[in-house]
């Protein structure tokens, strides 16, 4: 079953075919993209074989993707998770983007924190990398 984690503020959960505009929209924002590194999202479609594909990694352990979500609202306000899972090496590679209109609210910081608590502790992982882009 695919965790959901929370914070004070934040649920972590799964991606599902309902969040494909949000993450459309997040993904087409140049000033996101500025940040991580990718090509924009052009479709629905798009996004929605990337979520499919998102789920087929964590069923096969290779990565998990969450969706961040303000605790009693619907609607993600951006994603992170582990790419690149290797059970056999323990470790993976973390990634996360907010919607702009979430930036300097201590959102990332708060949903990083138990992500990586969630990989040290539940996914037995002893390393975890990062690549950042600014």
């Amino acid at each position: 079953m695919f965790p959901i984690l929370n914070t004070d503020r934040l649920v972590l959960r799964e991606l599902t075919v309902k969040d494909a505009q949000a993450i459309l929209d997040c993904f087409s924002n140049p000033d996101v993209l500025r940040h991580y590194g990718q090509k924009p999202l052009t479709s629905l479609a798009q996004v929605k074989q990337i979520i499919d594909d998102f789920s087929q990694n964590y069923d096969e352990k290779r990565g998990i993707k969450w969706g961040i979500e303000l605790k009693g609202q619907e609607g993600i306000i951006g994603t992170i998770g582990f790419q690149e899972w290797s059970t056999e090496h323990k470790r993976a590679d973390i990634s996360y983007a907010l919607f702009p209109e979430s930036w300097g609210k201590g959102y990332a910081l708060e949903a990083v924190n138990r992500v990586i608590s969630f990989g040290f502790q539940e996914m037995e992982l002893v390393r975890i990398g990062a690549i950042v882009f600014y």
